[in-house]
């Protein structure tokens, strides 16, 4: 389900296909939105804990925006109803991961701050 191309990943919902990337105007996006810096973003998701309902949504927004710009956040909602909110963190941290191949991608063993705030596990998050 999951593409190397710029960290692209997809997956279907509600009988669609959707591709979830982030991208440069993702990542400003995400700034904007949530009041925060990239690495503190990352570090949010990575702990279920701290993480809104309302900041998962907002990730997914941002990230489906690339391919899918007419999605709002209602429509973003009833996607994540449809796959569940594990499987919609999960999504996002592969993604995020994705953005950052360089420096910090988990699954290629970088071990960076990014890399170990986007982390993902086998249905735990830590």
């Amino acid at each position: 389900m999951s593409t190397s191309v710029r960290g692209e990943v997809q997956f279907a919902a509600a009988g669609q296909t959707f591709t979830l990337v982030y991208t440069t105007n993702a990542l400003c996006r995400l700034e904007e939105h949530l009041g925060a810096g990239v690495g503190a973003i990352a570090g949010m998701v990575g702990d279920l804990a701290k993480v809104r309902l309302l900041d998962i949504r907002t990730l997914l927004w941002a990230g489906l925006q690339e391919h899918h710009p007419m999605l709002d956040t209602a429509a973003v909602g009833r996607i994540m109803d449809a796959i569940g909110v594990l499987e919609s963190v999960e999504l996002i941290m592969r993604a995020f991961s994705g953005a950052f191949p360089r420096g910090g991608d988990a699954e290629a063993g970088g071990d960076g701050p990014l890399a170990r705030a986007t982390h993902v596990g086998t249905g735990t998050l830590s």
